[in-house]
């Protein structure tokens, strides 16, 4: 297992980037590829997921530790893999998303109204009225209802976040 990579970014491509350490280019899966340009030729540090399938040895990169904790985190969660865990990691805000996981909201990828059981649940209501508030879209919503989808596949939550991407929306 490895803990880190330090070394120089030698390519960043749209779905990874390459480390030199000591003549070695690593390839390396990272959230957001191009925030790594601006390291062109100075010494990085990438905290390392090494993740071993019969088929395949993949390295996950992370900026931070906590980054990392998060997508070790959202890969313990049922029909999250490591590159929708990616995908995820690539929107701006995570705050809510690890609130629902320490809160036990997002143990599995459930129905909207497996949420709602849950939180009234926790809060220990035996009763309970929803009522739903439909604010303008925006990605976090967009994400949230993905998330609450249980028949989207990896690969369908990973374009969907690719389009929310492409949207040039900046937060």
């Amino acid at each position: 297992m490895f803990e880190y990579l330090t070394g120089l970014i030698t390519m960043v491509s749209p779905d990874f980037i390459v480390v030199d350490v000591n003549g070695v280019g690593y390839r390396v899966a990272v959230a957001n590829p191009y925030a790594y340009q601006e390291d062109d030729q100075q010494a990085v540090q990438v905290f390392i997921y090494q993740a071993v399938k019969e088929d395949a040895i993949t390295l996950f990169g992370f900026a931070t530790q906590a980054e990392k904790r998060l997508f070790t985190q959202l890969i313990g969660v049922s029909g999250i893999g490591p590159k929708s865990a990616l995908a995820i990691l690539a929107t701006p805000d995570h705050q809510g998303l690890i609130d629902a996981i320490q809160n036990g909201l997002a143990d599995e990828i459930g129905t909207r109204e497996d949420a709602i059981a849950k939180a009234a649940e926790l809060a220990g209501m035996r009763t309970y009225a929803v009522v739903s508030l439909e604010p303008e879209s925006d990605d976090l919503s967009d994400l949230v209802g993905l998330l609450s989808s249980s028949k989207m596949s990896n690969e369908d939550l990973i374009e969907r976040l690719k389009e929310l991407n492409g949207n040039g929306s900046q937060h």
